[in-house]
């Protein structure tokens, strides 16, 4: 920012008492003498050379000169330059005005005035100001900064006769001023041309406590030359404007009842002018050079009713040194989200009572829905949903079957994409829902539920990997199991799967499906009564799960459960519910394969005592009252 180009003396005197007495440290003055007053030093500047106490060079106070490297028309190019106090006293730096310089090309962008001076403690070496040059004519460009300071050192005074009173003491100071030779030269390389994809941005209805809307803009360089294009965001302007109604009448920019000062913002990275947009005809090849940005707002009321601001944007289009952005939104009341279970397994529920959540088992086929929410008071019905899983067991894989409608399912992620939440465990869904004026909601609006097997004994399989693993879970005859004596793919079985009448081990070949798949294990002649096992499904793409399940287990009985690597490596987990609680749990990578036995489940002999597992992992024997059984 240039300061002012003229400097009153009563302004300075004023300003000068203030800021020259803080900055002086007089404490440590005899009565009757005074110390080396502030004396200004410039690398910029040839003559004196001085040095300071460390044989540090800090330059002098005559035959000073800047010169900038050339620069592209409209191009701001910046450069620091350094100013040092080699004296005992603060040096005020208290205004630089620029002489010669018709076409304000150069600046300095700090604000220096008499009521913001740049102060220089005592023996400082290395305080900056930025100084730029942006030349709007083809060749060279020269002017003169003039710096105003209270500088003792220095023989051409601007205001004499200044008297003030450090410590009680007289004495008379003195504001000189340092001439530098600027020096630049401007090419024409051709003028960016700034162009967006809209002035204004309308933000529409948008929900009061905690709603929120976007809009982009898109920013792009039309230029038929090859000059890049920058863009910086200056500020959003709100609780100062007002808009003319057309009629000679003005209308606030915040409803009443708003006290956010920032419910226009700009989101996520704003440009900060350092970006260079290329125009295509600028190596129209070169995929690596920016060709547009993207600008973000927000709108965030808190209030109802509507909203108004407006963004000023600079760029280095001489056309288009400011752009403004209009922005404008309403807030509305939002409305009010809420979950509910529609069916389960194609039995319906009564979304109009109590919420409650109905029992769930891994595998069924569940769908809630948001049609008891209500939209805002202003909107006619509800329109769309936004659902999201926001919690779910670690080994489950599902995803939601409509995740924009009013009501939504559970798929896995097989081509088939069959329905039903997949793994045991907790699931917490969430979802928002918008009305017809555009409007989302903003409550808290989650359903919790618990996949909970409700058989006795349930074993589960998953897997990390695209591939066919399989689980077997076998029976105990004769003290041993039906399972692979050794390398699965020999197909050297034990003597106990001999029974092809009544097979020992439920895996995919003879146990999938319905009641006439699961196997006959309690003896009873009817297949799928509460004693006997079931493999609730065969899943032959990806991750599982896989399911072996049975109502009552048989008293008295053991249960061997192990993995099959069928095709493909995987790291395998198996899981052992008992009366709904998961009781084992462990994991392995297999080879493809490769066969690898669990545990062992031994049911008790009686229904007081509670089931043990046998972790064929460990060398410890956590079941040894089931020893004399193997």
């Amino acid at each position: 920012m240039n300061i002012g180009r003229i400097v009153t003396k009563v302004g300075l005197t004023m300003l000068m008492v203030g800021t020259i007495a803080s900055g002086c440290q007089c404490g440590e003055t005899q009565p009757g003498l005074r110390r080396t007053g502030p004396k200004i030093h410039l690398p910029a500047c040839t003559d004196p050379a001085t040095q300071n106490d460390d044989g540090t060079e800090v330059g002098g106070y005559e035959n000073c000169a800047i010169t900038f490297a050339q620069a592209d028309l409209s191009v701001r190019t910046l450069e620091d330059f350094v100013v040092n106090n080699h004296g005992e006293d603060a040096l005020a730096i208290v205004g630089i005005e620029f002489l010669n310089d018709d076409n304000f090309s150069y600046s300095v962008d700090k604000v220096i005035s008499l009521e913001e001076p740049h102060i220089i403690p005592r023996r400082t070496y290395g305080s900056t100001l930025p100084l730029s040059f942006r030349p709007l004519q083809v060749g060279d460009e020269s002017a003169v900064m003039r710096i105003y300071s209270n500088s003792v050192n220095l023989d051409d005074e601007f205001l004499s006769d200044w008297e003030y009173l450090p410590e009680g003491q007289n004495a008379t100071e003195s504001i000189y001023y340092l001439d530098v030779e600027l020096g630049g030269s401007g090419v024409d390389n051709g003028l960016p041309k700034y162009d967006s994809d809209t002035e204004n941005c309308d933000f529409g209805y948008v929900a009061i406590g905690g709603g929120s809307a976007t809009c982009d803009l898109l920013i792009a360089n039309v230029s038929t030359e090859t000059n890049p294009l920058r863009v910086k965001p200056l500020r959003i302007e709100g609780g100062e404007l007002r808009l003319d109604d057309g009629e000679g009448m003005s209308l606030p920019v915040v409803p009443e009842g708003s006290t956010d000062p920032d419910v226009f913002r700009f989101m996520g990275n704003p440009p900060n002018g350092s970006e260079e947009i290329y125009p295509e005809a600028f190596e129209p090849d070169d995929e690596t050079l920016l060709r547009s940005i993207t600008l973000s707002f927000g709108f965030f009321p808190d209030a109802l009713g509507i909203f108004h601001g407006e963004a000023l944007l600079y760029t280095n289009d001489p056309a288009n040194v400011t752009v403004p952005v209009l922005l404008d939104g309403v807030g509305v009341e939002a409305p009010v989200c809420e979950i509910r279970v529609k069916s389960v397994n194609g039995v319906d529920y009564d979304l109009s009572g109590d919420a409650i959540v109905p029992p769930i088992e891994p595998l069924d086929d569940v769908v809630l829905s948001v049609e008891t929410s209500s939209p805002s008071p202003d909107a006619d019905t509800l329109v769309a949903a936004d659902w999201s899983v926001i919690a779910r067991p670690s080994d489950s894989r599902i995803e939601l079957g409509t995740p924009h409608a009013l009501f939504t399912g559970f798929v896995d992620q097989t081509p088939q994409r069959r329905p039903g939440v997949d793994t045991a465990g907790p699931y917490v869904i969430g979802a928002r829902v918008q009305d017809s004026l555009g409007v989302w909601s903003v409550n808290a609006c989650r359903l919790e539920f618990d996949a909970r097997p409700r058989d006795g004994f349930l074993a589960q399989l998953t897997w990390d990997s695209r591939s066919d693993q399989d689980l077997h879970v076998a029976l105990m005859k004769d003290g041993g199991f039906c399972q692979f004596a050794g390398d699965p793919s020999s197909g050297d079985l034990s003597g106990a799967c001999e029974d092809r009448d009544n097979p020992g081990d439920c895996y995919f070949g003879n146990c999938q499906g319905g009641a006439d798949r699961c196997l006959d294990w309690d003896d009873n002649g009817e297949n799928g009564s509460e004693g006997d096992i079931c493999l609730d499904r065969d899943n032959v793409q990806a991750f599982g799960p896989e399911n072996t399940n049975i109502d009552s287990p048989i008293l008295g009985q053991s249960y061997l459960v192990s993995v099959d690597a069928f095709s493909g490596d995987a790291y395998n987990t198996v899981k052992i519910f008992l009366y709904g609680e998961l009781a084992f749990e462990r994991s392995r990578e297999m080879d493809s394969s490769d066969w690898d036995e669990f545990a062992i489940v031994h049911w008790p002999d009686d229904e007081m005592s509670f089931p043990c597992i046998e972790d064929l992992s460990t060398q410890e024997d956590e079941c040894p009252e089931y020893s004399d059984r193997m």
